[in-house]
Formats: C-alpha cells, structure tokens, sequence
C-alpha cells in the first residue's frame, strides 16, 4: 500500500456523520412503511476456487411492499485469508415501486466497510431519483490508481445489493435473463447484461424448488473505476459468469443461487449452502455499528 492510500484513509472522520444525516433524511421516506408485512430470509454462501473454500458469504433480507432492507457480511477463508485478509460489512436500503409489468428497486442509502490487506475501506451512498447525489469513499479512488467514475456513469446506478434484489424481481416474472443493470460500488461502475443460458429453455425445474429455476449467461463490462493492479498476481475479474436463480420460498422471489465464473487462477464458484426464514441475531454486525 502506498503512502498516498494511508493517507486516503485518514479521510474517513465524519463520513459517518454524513451517513446518519442521509438516515435521518431517509427516516421521513420510510416511516409510511414501517406497519407494512416484512418478509425475512438469511442466505449463507460458500465460495470456491477450483473446489477449495475461500470465503463465506451472508445476505440478510428484509422485504416489504413498499420498501427493503439488506445486508451482507462476506470473508475469505484459509490460505485467501492469509494473502488477503478481507473482510466486508455492507448495508443497502430503499423502495420498491410498481410499473407497467414489473417492480423496480429505488435505493436510498448503501454503505460498506471493509478491511483488505489490513487497511480499513469505506464507501457511503446517499441516493435521488436518478441515482447517487452524494458519494464518500475512503481511500480515494485516485489513491489507488483508480480511473474516475464520472457523475453521467453514475446516473440511474445501484448498488451491488440492490441490483441483486433487482434482479430477484426480475425473476420472479421471468425476465431476468433478458436484463441489463447498471451497478456503481463506490469505486467501480460496470453494467451486469444476462441473456438465457446454454441450456435449451433456461427455465427448469429442481428439487426443493417452489418455482422455475433460470439460468442466465452474464457479462460484466467495466466502465470506469477500474484499478491499476489485478486483486491477486495472474488472477483477473471475470468478465463472463453463469448465474442460477431459484425459488426457495413460495413466499419470496427467486434468488441467486449458484454463481460459475473463470477467474484467471481457476473456476471460482459460490453457491447457496443454507437458508433461513428466521432473521439472525442482534450480534451480527452492521454498517452503522462500525462506523467510526
């Protein structure tokens, strides 16, 4: 790491305050929606390269009506842990509104801190109507050779979290392997396009399925924000995956469960080892509790 990156990171004093303020201001949105039915459900993934595990993945969901909640907690695993040491903690929130035909997820605030390397990361997202109005990451994409994500790239963008469960609507109504997602991390801005997968008809059934199950071919192309240096020596960001999404619970829309994806190094794999209808406990650590 650099000297300018360390220096970046002494950047995060009063992001947080700036994160409680988009709260406060997102509280006034929300509170129509606090009597509304909630739909809970936890989904733990394991994560493999070339069959080994690397890292554990948890995503906590809060559906209601009008509105959703999200959170998830990923870390790497064995030898990954001892090259990387990442650790993320995000949160994303927002609404979800109606349209002709389908539902279209809105999000108001995201947040992530994470630790790679043994160096603390931030990003805070405060959203409008056509997407981020206020961006706070920590250290500064520039510190990291990052190229600029430029406020046209970001317009009508989500975050990873919302974008997800963006596509778990589109799921539900079957055209989710006819999408294109716009998607700004804080750092990074790419569009995620599927089409249907190889196999003839994309829609099958499954043991333990409540519903159709889909198979998508993804592409990932990267618009801006991309970093000088790869993650890991001959390793490189995929740049086309497969994604299965299934209907678990006849109560909720399909959700991701099984990602495939050649990294450079080897296959890289996550795929969904359990779920629970029950929200987890209080410990479970959240964005707003680590914040400085």
């Amino acid at each position: 790491m650099t000297a300018k990156c360390k220096q970046g990171a002494n950047l995060t004093r009063g992001i947080s305050a700036i994160f409680l303020a988009a709260l406060i201001l997102s509280i006034f949105q929300r509170t129509a929606y606090a009597d509304e039915t909630r739909n809970f459900i936890a989904l733990d993934y394991e994560i493999l390269l070339n069959g080994l595990p690397v890292a554990d993945l948890q995503v906590d969901a809060s559906l209601g009506r009008h509105s959703y909640d999200l959170s998830s907690t990923l870390w790497t695993r064995g030898v990954m842990d001892i090259i990387l040491g990442f650790k993320s903690i995000a949160h994303a929130q927002g609404r979800i509104e109606s349209a002709p035909g389908k539902l279209i997820v809105g999000p108001e605030t995201h947040g992530d801190d994470n630790v790679w390397m043994e160096e603390e990361r931030k990003v805070r997202i405060v959203y409008g109507p056509v997407g981020p109005i206020k961006t706070h990451v920590s250290p500064l994409p520039a510190n990291e050779g990052r190229d600029e994500v430029s406020a046209e790239l970001r317009r009508d963008t989500r975050d990873l979290l919302s974008a997800a469960l963006q596509l778990s609507l589109l799921a539900q109504d079957g055209s989710v392997c006819e999408s294109h997602n716009k998607v700004f991390d804080g750092r990074r801005r790419y569009d995620l396009i599927f089409s249907p997968g190889e196999i003839e008809g994309a829609a099958l059934t499954s043991e333990g399925s409540h519903g159709s199950v889909f198979l998508c071919d993804g592409k990932l192309v990267r618009l801006a924000g991309r970093s000088a240096e790869p993650w890991l020596p001959r390793s490189k960001a995929p740049k086309e995956f497969q994604l299965w999404m299934n209907q678990i619970d006849p109560d909720l829309p399909p959700v991701p469960f099984r990602l495939k994806a050649f990294s450079g190094i080897g296959w890289l794999v996550a795929q969904l080892a359990t779920h629970s209808r029950e929200p987890r406990s209080e410990e479970t650590e959240t964005v707003e509790e680590v914040a400085d």
